[in-house]
C-alpha cells in the first residue's frame, strides 16, 4: 500500500483503523505512529530491551488482531486502548518472572547497576523519583517518558482528566521537594 506521505499525516487513528478491515497494510501506520513511545514506556517499565522489543511485537499483535475481531471500540481513544494492552503485557512479563533463580537475580541486578551507571539521569533525581508512590512514578512516565496527553492517561487509569493533571502535577511538586531536601 503506497499512501501519500500528506493523507498519512493528517489522518486520524480511525481512519486507518477502518482501512485496516479491508487492507491490513494499513496497520504500518498506526504501527509507525505509536511504536517508539509504547516502546519507550515498555523500556522505562521492564529496563531490558530483548524483554521491550519481545513485549511491544505482543502488544502490536494484539492490538491488530484485537482491531480484526473487532475488540476495538470507537468509542475510546486508540491511544489508551493500546497503552492498556501494553500495561496487561507488562503486567503479564512480571507476574511470569515472579519466580526467578539466584542467577537471574543476580544478572538483573547486575544489568540495573550497570544502566544506572550508564544513564544520563541525575541520580539524585533517580534516587527521587523512586521515593515517589508508584502511582505517582506511572503517571510520570506516562505523561513524561510516553509523552501522551492528560485525558489519554485518564483512560488508561480509569480517572477523569482533571484528576490526572492534579495528581501529576502534585507529583511533579513531590519530586521537587524531595530534589530540593537533597541540596
Amino acid at each position: 500500500m503506497e499512501v501519500p506521505v500528506m493523507e498519512i499525516e493528517f489522518q486520524d487513528d480511525e481512519y486507518w483503523i477502518n482501512r485496516i478491515s479491508m487492507d491490513t497494510s494499513a496497520f504500518e501506520v498506526i504501527y509507525d505512529r505509536y511504536l517508539p513511545k509504547v516502546s519507550r514506556y515498555i523500556y522505562r517499565k521492564v529496563g531490558d530491551q530483548m524483554a521491550t522489543e519481545d513485549l511491544t511485537s505482543l502488544v502490536f499483535f494484539h492490538a491488530l488482531e484485537g482491531i480484526m475481531k473487532g475488540r476495538y471500540s470507537s468509542r475510546y481513544k486508540f491511544s489508551a486502548w493500546i497503552f492498556l494492552i501494553a500495561r496487561t503485557k507488562i503486567a503479564d512479563y512480571f507476574r511470569e518472572r515472579k519466580t526467578i533463580s539466584l542467577e537471574e537475580l543476580n544478572e538483573e541486578l547486575a544489568t540495573a547497576n550497570h544502566r544506572v551507571r550508564t544513564t544520563k539521569i541525575n541520580s539524585n533525581l533517580a534516587k527521587c523519583f523512586y521515593e515517589l508512590s508508584k502511582f505517582e512514578q506511572e503517571l510520570l512516565v506516562l505523561r513524561f517518558s510516553a509523552e501522551l496527553d492528560f485525558s489519554t492517561i485518564a483512560s488508561i487509569l480509569h480517572k477523569n482528566t482533571a484528576a490526572v493533571k492534579m495528581a501529576t502535577y502534585r507529583s511533579l511538586r513531590n519530586l521537587r521537594i524531595k530534589m530540593e531536601g537533597l541540596n
